[in-house]
């Protein structure tokens, strides 16, 4: 299993919706997933 990969295609897929997230951050799930990403 490459983690490396797997959090290449998280940054990636959240940099191509970040432009129409701003309504997603209102989601709970959305912000524990940034919290996983930036730890």
């Amino acid at each position: 299993m490459r983690d490396s990969t797997r959090r290449r295609i998280c940054i990636a897929r959240v940099a191509t919706v970040f432009p129409g997230a701003f309504p997603i951050l209102l989601n709970p799930f959305f912000r524990v997933f940034l919290l996983v990403i930036g730890a």
